[in-house]
């Protein structure tokens, strides 16, 4: 039975975009699987967490308040240099206001200004939990880690000086202390700026004074240089001289090409033989138009006289001697004219570069004029802006003089610190919000952690949960059968409890299948030694001890292994036959060429017959369709054993000659997204997936996780019970 193509876009090899998506579903089962150790951390930590957090000395907060009112009282309207007030820059001065009480230098200040008692009290707590071996605190230090300055709300004129310290009086103490030191700091930067201020511009009031005076001089001294006193009145004869010749040297320019596209029909004609008539300048040349008419009425009137006189009639050759004369007249008033349109040619010529060097002579009298004028426009300007320079600081003098003898200031003590009456820290709620916060990372956080470390399969959960396929079997580890022994573990019961696991595999595959028997089995793997060969061959002995007619054949022609499994030799098989590109004929048991053998009950062998590099290009091939049809024809079910999926295409090719692919995994090996890409590729192809077969599996592994229970056969308990030969 074949499968058609999924329509599903969440269906293997179907995806929405080349981005894969977050499987939520898959890590609601890895911390389904791991919550137990998610919640032994989670545990573990919350515990250290808050007993170092519960453990704190307990911490106290002051809080003092400023006001920065938006304007401030004045007694005369005039601005200071150093202005505190908002005048709607209230964002960028409050912030300023914030910066300068974090700074280090406002820090400093303020530590400088405590008195000894109120030193020792701010320090003792320090000193209490301080090691001898360590330096003593620095009050600086504490007061950098200990005050926070910020503003209350984004809509108010409040900044907030906020002090945790373990004494709740110097928390008070050291709030209020800050407030009051910053208006002292502002008032006393308010005075300094102000006297530094009137001798900056008075410095600067003399300095351009100076440079005014000589500004006006070199102006004139100009003025006079390029006689500017009528500028405007020459500039605009310049320019309208500019504007003239330039119409008229575009005139002649255009006069100058009609008469050159002449010429040039001209030289044509004549280079061709033409008839110069035939250009309209020339006819309109003189008397040119005349004459032609005179020819043409001779031409006329000789077709009459033809008809009535002989050709040496005097009338005749009187009319021909007129045509001569005219034609004569023709040339001559054509080389006449063609003469004229040469000396007018040139006449345009000389015309045209003379009004081109007079236009270039008005064009730099032009630009020369233009420059002189924006050089001096230049100077006029500089002038102008230097002479309200000047009025601009001798104004500012005056009001800077006026300022420094004002004492005022916009910002003042709102609120003073309260000493508080309870700690703000340990906080409870505040401790408890972070460690369920902490809790929730670490059991979602720790299982998704490890499942990103080690993501291999272990377990059925993981193949039928994360992979989404069936679980098949699990088959374990070989450690007491020699390996030359392994591949008949069913045949000849060499492991019990390995015997059981191939045949429950063959059980689960009988009823999960979606394809009936007859048919064609392919087994494959990820990567080389996951010991797919010997899944082959004992999986191939479970289907024919239930009775099925089963051919084993070696389609791993890159490494084939199933002869040396059953100590044959390699001469004879698929490739030996194939190389003669002959159909099968009758019985392909009876075929000395296939060299199939029996090697057990109603199960048959099918060798490789040697090795190749190129498995795609036979399994391709027709004569190789015709073969597996013939065989399948014959057998209840061929099971064809290929090279690994993962690292080959030979699966691939092969898919479309059988109905069904066994997937062979080996336990805690490969990551589980490279098995899915590998399930997904598969399923691509015309053949059902049975399933996933765990190899390799620990017994302590599957006597945990073993879905479907046969695992508990290897117990000693039910392995004795089953054993025991004194039961009836």
């Amino acid at each position: 039975m074949k499968k058609s193509a999924s329509k599903d876009p969440k269906a293997p090899g179907h995806s929405w975009s080349d981005l894969e998506l977050i499987d939520l579903g898959h890590y609601l089962k890895v911390i389904r699987e791991r919550w137990l150790l998610a919640l032994a951390v989670l545990v573990t930590a919350a515990a250290l967490v808050g007993y170092y957090l519960f453990s704190k000395p307990p911490v106290y907060e002051a809080s003092a308040v400023l006001l920065i009112e938006p304007t401030k009282e004045r007694v005369l309207d005039i601005d200071e240099v150093v202005d505190t007030s908002l005048h709607g820059r209230a964002d960028t001065l409050l912030h300023t206001h914030v910066e300068q009480l974090r700074s280090s230098s406002f820090r400093r200040r303020v530590a400088g200004m405590f008195e000894e008692p109120e030193r020792e009290k701010i320090l003792a707590p320090y000193l209490e939990n301080a090691a001898p071996e360590d330096p003593p605190p620095s009050l600086p230090r504490i007061l950098e880690k200990r005050v926070e300055v910020s503003r209350m709300g984004s809509d108010t004129y409040l900044l907030q000086i906020d002090v945790r310290h373990g004494d709740p009086g110097a928390a008070a103490l050291i709030a209020d202390r800050y407030a009051g030191e910053y208006i002292h700091y502002l008032l006393e930067r308010s005075s300094a700026s102000n006297n530094q201020a009137i001798i900056f511009l008075n410095r600067q009031a003399e300095e351009i004074r100076a440079e005014v005076e000589k500004m006006e001089e070199d102006l004139q001294d100009y003025r006079e240089k390029h006689n500017l006193v009528s500028m405007d009145e020459y500039q605009d004869n310049v320019g309208a001289r500019v504007s003239q010749l330039s119409r008229a040297h575009t005139e002649a320019r255009i006069r100058r090409v009609e008469l050159e596209t002449v010429h040039d029909d001209i030289e044509r004609y004549r280079d061709n033989a033409g008839d110069l008539l035939e250009i309209e300048e020339i006819v309109a040349f003189g008397s040119l138009r005349d004459l032609m008419s005179q020819r043409e009425q001779l031409e006329s009137k000789r077709v009459v006289l033809f008809e009535e006189f002989l050709e040496r009639h005097p009338r005749m050759i009187e009319n021909e001697r007129s045509i001569e004369q005219v034609e004569s007249r023709l040339e001559r008033n054509i080389e006449r004219a063609v003469a004229e349109f040469r000396n007018r040619l040139e006449n345009a010529r000389e015309r045209e570069i003379r009004l081109q060097e007079n236009l270039a002579e008005a064009e730099a009298e032009s630009l020369r004029m233009d420059r002189v004028a924006g050089e001096y426009n230049v100077l006029r300007r500089n002038l102008e802006t230097t002479r309200r320079t000047y009025d601009q600081i001798l104004e500012r003098l005056n009001e800077t003089s006026i300022a420094s003898q004002l004492e005022n200031t916009n910002i003042r003590v709102a609120d003073s610190a309260v000493v508080p009456d309870k700690p703000v820290e340990p906080n409870a709620r505040r401790i408890a919000l972070m460690l369920l916060f902490l809790g929730g990372f670490l059991f979602v956080g720790v299982p998704v952690g490890l499942d990103a470390i080690d993501s291999r399969i272990r377990s059925w959960a993981e193949v039928e949960g994360f992979i989404n396929h069936t679980l098949v079997g699990e088959i374990p580890l070989f450690r007491k059968v020699p390996e030359k022994d392994r591949a008949v573990v069913v045949a000849n019961e060499k492991d019990d409890n390995a015997a059981e696991a191939f045949r429950s595999a063959y059980s689960q595959m009988e009823l999960s299948s979606k394809v009936e028997l007859p048919k064609a089995l392919m087994i494959t793997s990820t990567l080389p030694e996951e010991g797919k060969s010997l899944v082959a061959v004992n999986l191939a002995h479970a289907y024919a001890g239930h009775g099925n007619k089963t051919l084993l054949v070696d389609c791993d022609f890159r490494r084939p292994t199933l002869h040396r499994l059953h100590e044959l030799k390699n001469d004879l098989g698929l490739l030996t036959w194939l190389e003669e590109r002959t159909d099968p004929a009758g019985d392909p048991r009876e075929d000395p060429r296939l060299g199939i053998v029996q090697i057990d009950k109603n199960l048959d062998l099918l060798r490789a017959g040697g090795r190749s590099k190129k498995p795609t290009e036979y399994f391709d091939d027709d004569t190789f369709a015709r073969l597996i049809k013939t065989l399948r024809s014959h057998y209840t079910l061929p099971v064809l054993d290929t090279s690994p999926a993962g690292i080959f295409p030979d699966s691939l090719s092969l898919s479309k000659h059988i109905d069904e692919i066994l997937y062979i995994r080996w336990f805690n090996k490969i990551p589980r997204q490279q098995v899915k890409k590998i399930l997904d590729r598969l399923q691509q192809t015309d053949a059902e997936v049975a399933g996933i077969l765990l190899n390799g599996m620990p017994a302590r592994k599957r006597g945990a996780y073993y879905y479907y229970g046969y695992g508990y056969y290897n117990q000693s308990k039910y392995k004795k019970y089953y054993d025991d030969d004194k039961v009836a």
